[in-house]
């Protein structure tokens, strides 16, 4: 996808060890899902995310093919949050982050647009907080309009987990990425009539 950009990371910690990623769709994919790893006292400390395309109506409510492997590979989680799925006819634009001073990013949730097949509705749509921690500040970072997300970055610091992130935005009008967001509203229609 030619036309991707990378967008400011969220929280700006500078005390992050590694950065892990980025995870980035396939081609004629967009990434529509999350699931977060918690550790008491800590926060989040992994992340996974799923993409969809072509011929893949929705993911699959399992960790199957559609979804990435765990970003930092930390074991040291207690809970896994229920995955969030973008719902049919809607695309992922961005996040936004619970950052505690302390601990890093204790929570999040997917920021996300309506897509009728030709345009990106104008309001921004919010799923639910993954992991239900209202502690720290809530920090925002949403694609311009007319982009969706196809790729993410994040940083992790030892004793903290994940403590920024970012994503990269590319144009809804990418050849790519109109034609797989336009199938899949399509085959998500046909499902919800039958």
């Amino acid at each position: 996808m030619s036309g991707m950009k990378w967008l400011p990371w969220m929280t700006g910690n500078r005390n992050y060890w590694w950065t892990r990623g980025p995870v980035y769709a396939g081609w004629g994919q967009v990434i529509v899902g999350v699931q977060a790893r918690e550790q008491g006292g800590y926060g989040v400390v992994d992340l996974a995310f799923c993409a969809k395309g072509v011929g893949e109506p929705r993911c699959s409510g399992t960790r199957g093919e559609d979804w990435s492997p765990w970003v930092t590979g930390n074991r040291d989680y207690h809970w896994e949050s229920a995955a969030f799925r973008a719902p049919p006819e809607h695309v992922l634009v961005g996040f936004d982050v619970r950052d505690q001073p302390g601990y890093g990013i204790v929570d999040l949730r997917c920021l996300l647009r309506r897509w009728d097949g030709k345009a990106l509705a104008r309001p921004i749509v919010e799923g639910p907080w993954l992991c239900g921690n209202p502690n720290g500040d809530s920090i925002r970072c949403a694609a311009p309009y007319g982009c969706v997300v196809a790729g993410v970055d994040v940083r992790e610091q030892g004793g903290y987990g994940v403590v920024d992130l970012r994503i990269a935005a590319v144009s809804i009008d990418e050849p790519a990425v109109f034609e797989a967001i336009d199938r899949i509203a399509a085959m998500d229609a046909e499902t919800a009539s039958v």
